[in-house]
């Protein structure tokens, strides 16, 4: 089985229709970045110590460019799937979401100096970055990663149009491994540059021959990623919580990259909340809906007005559980959510899950 990376019409100028060659930014006056190369570790980046710490930790220490550190991450702050699979894809989803990267990031197999240009970036040659020479915008965020594939091929179908695709035989790399691939390599390799709220990370090919990533991003958004992981899936920045051991509540994140600041309703039918326990089967992982854990709850919870950064008025107390009854093991209350701003017609449905061993 083949997937269709990209097709053409053939024409002469085929070549010319590759997906970053069209792409154009608006960005601002060409500013030489050799001033502002800094290491991620210094106090001027203007993180604080426990911040470059939680980064240096969360990028290079355990990163998620390795697949065996992924999965540990991803699985031990709850980013998992119904089967305990690790969900590597609603993170990056997340990521890119969180980092305004979503209809800026490109994976390609091998980059040009002219896709440099269409970046802001003004890269002759490789040598320029590090003499000092080099030239680039550091906004908007944008990014342009060389991704490892297997190799190319090209067939012309029955319409006269060029496909080019490769063998899928699941070796390709995965987005997420690609893109944490080449910010671990650019910090651990000290090619990151600092202006103001904005960080441009570079990675280079060994002995740098070839220029292999260029990734623009804002500071905020480093923090922000380590936020996302530790709080879990929410489509909102709201999250459940236990508290005294008994009540679950709703409560909104403060500075969570997704937090809904405005005032919103919510609308939780209790009666759909489920309660489920982890059941391993040899390598099989499953859950089973369970009855051994009490949940106390009305018929359903219509909150208006929820205000997230007030904190008379920025949680709800959902129910309360009692674990009497229960037997050893991992349980989850899955609780499924409607929530629709007060300042216009934004409606999302969610479903967040609490996690509890007992």
């Amino acid at each position: 089985m083949s997937e269709i990376l990209h097709s053409f019409p053939l024409t002469v100028n085929a070549v010319n229709s590759d997906k970053i060659s069209e792409t154009s930014f608006q960005y601002d006056s060409l500013t030489s970045i050799s001033s502002y190369k800094m290491s991620l570790t210094d106090p001027r980046t203007g993180f604080t110590a426990e911040e470059r710490l939680e980064l240096l930790d969360f990028l290079c220490v355990k990163p998620l460019s390795d697949e065996e550190f992924r999965e540990d991450v991803l699985r031990s702050h709850n980013w998992i799937k119904e089967n305990d699979i690790s969900d590597a894809s609603s993170f990056y989803t997340a990521v890119l979401s969180s980092a305004m990267l979503k209809q800026s990031i490109f994976y390609v197999k091998g980059i040009t100096f002219d896709m440099f240009q269409s970046f802001g970036c003004d890269l002759f040659t490789p040598q320029n970055v590090v003499s000092g020479i080099a030239k680039c915008s550091f906004t908007p965020c944008r990014a342009i990663l060389q991704q490892t594939i297997p190799p190319l091929k090209a067939e012309l179908n029955d319409d006269m149009v060029v496909e080019i695709s490769y063998k899928n035989e699941k070796n390709e790399e995965p987005l997420i491994q690609c893109l944490f691939r080449h910010l671990r390599n650019s910090i651990a390799h000290d090619y990151t540059y600092v202006k103001g709220d904005d960080v441009l990370f570079i990675d280079f090919a060994p002995k740098m021959t070839q220029i292999t990533a260029l990734i623009f991003v804002k500071k905020k958004v480093l923090t922000q990623w380590i936020s996302l992981l530790k709080c879990g899936k929410t489509k909102t920045g709201y999250v459940l919580e236990l508290r005294d051991s008994k009540d679950i509540y709703l409560r909104s994140v403060y500075n969570h990259p997704f937090l809904i600041t405005h005032p919103v309703n919510i609308l939780i039918k209790t009666n759909d909340i489920v309660v489920k326990k982890k059941k391993i089967d040899g390598k099989n992982i499953s859950w089973e809906e369970r009855t051994d854990i009490v949940f106390y709850k009305d018929s359903s919870i219509d909150v208006s007005g929820l205000t997230a950064n007030n904190p008379q008025n920025s949680e709800i107390l959902i129910g309360s559980v009692d674990f009497s009854q229960a037997s050893s093991g991992q349980y989850k209350i899955i609780v499924p959510l409607k929530m629709s701003s007060l300042d216009s017609k934004e409606k999302i449905d969610d479903q967040l899950s609490l996690y509890i061993e007992v």
